[in-house]
């Protein structure tokens, strides 16, 4: 399953994805395949919005409804096809025992079942005949965003991963291991557990190895960071291959030049996913270009500026604020023209 996110600057304008997200979870609940690891995360996700708890409740509500329970009647006959059917005629097919339903819970219904019925693994499971995972994974699957973007997807193994905007990856299953080339941007993984076949991520900087965890990786220009969330992570640094490092939940590390290890609190997921950095020592540059992936703005500075060093917890969802403070707390000027934020000497 694949669910694209488009570009958001405000809080308002990110209920499409809560309301993705929740109908994401009510989907996996019902499947009867969600995983432990899974169950916490989906606790976590709603205990960090009210927003969070509202649109999951609501599409809980609606996936339990009597309505839509019974026009969901033909869904054991599409499973016992030989063959799945494709996502638009399964659809189609549904929503014709939809007809009777009023029409404000028609067109939430249609929307739920859309997202769900976009995953194989939700109403719908593979018959015997049907290839046990995508074609496309074992040729290798190209993933991309645009800035501002954001791309959830569910893996057949029953990984999953979240990659955030000005991303380039690719995805290749073998019969013995699970491939995923992070080029460029920001990825989250939650891998499912499999030790006859390791999860295998390469980076510019170094080859990750996991069997079944979660964790988040960035490649910005040269430099590889991985947050390990839970589980154990294996990295291989590129400049020194006889090395191993195991990251154990709550390790950071930062790949360039150096290796640097650094510890964070697991427990606080207020990462890039929902709008936040947290960054010691990064160049007004860099940062620039993090605020660029997430809201899809773009950022010109002055070349004076570009290396200015900053320190905190930074929200990169809402430029124009942060931006405005960094400013004034740094002497520099924020100047808005033609869609684009100029960042200037304030002398």
């Amino acid at each position: 399953m694949v669910i694209r996110i488009g570009a958001f600057r405000h809080y308002e304008d990110r209920i499409d994805e809560i309301q993705a997200q929740a109908a994401f979870w009510v989907a996996r609940e019902n499947s009867g395949r969600i995983r432990e690891a899974e169950r916490i995360e989906l606790r976590e996700w709603l205990a960090r919005s009210p927003a969070h708890e509202l649109e999951y409740t609501l599409a809980d509500s609606l996936y339990a409804d009597e309505t839509l329970t019974a026009a969901l009647k033909t869904a054991p006959r599409l499973a016992a096809q030989r063959r799945a059917l494709p996502v638009k005629a399964a659809l189609e097919w549904v929503q014709q025992g939809l007809a009777a339903i009023a029409w404000p819970k028609l067109v939430a219904a249609s929307l739920c079942l859309a997202l769900c019925l976009a995953s194989a693994s939700v109403l719908f499971q593979p018959t015997p005949d049907a290839p046990a995972e995508d074609s496309r994974l074992a040729r290798g699957m190209v993933l991309e965003t645009r800035p501002g973007e954001r791309l959830l997807v569910q893996l057949p193994d029953g990984s999953r991963v979240e990659l955030g905007g000005d991303t380039s990856a690719e995805a290749r299953f073998t019969p013995t291991e699970r491939h995923f080339a992070l080029r460029r941007g920001d990825a989250h993984f939650d891998v499912a557990h499999d030790t006859s076949r390791p999860f295998l991520i390469q980076t510019k900087r170094a080859g990750v190895r996991v069997v079944g965890t979660r964790f988040l990786i960035s490649q910005l220009d040269e430099d590889t960071r991985v947050d390990v969330y839970d589980g154990t992570v294996e990295i291989r640094p590129d400049s020194d291959e006889t090395s191993k490092l195991l990251l154990k939940r709550g390790s950071r590390v930062m790949i360039g030049r150096d290796v640097t290890i650094t510890h964070f609190d697991a427990t606080d997921e207020n990462d890039w996913r929902n709008g936040w950095v947290d960054e010691a020592q990064i160049s007004l540059g860099d940062l620039a270009k993090l605020v660029e992936r997430r809201s899809g703005e773009r950022i010109v500075i002055d070349n004076d500026l570009t290396q200015l060093k900053l320190s905190g917890r930074f929200r990169i969802n809402r430029p124009d604020d942060l931006l405005e403070k960094l400013g004034h707390a740094y002497g520099f000027k924020k100047i808005y023209k033609d869609n684009t934020y100029y960042l200037v000497d304030g002398n």
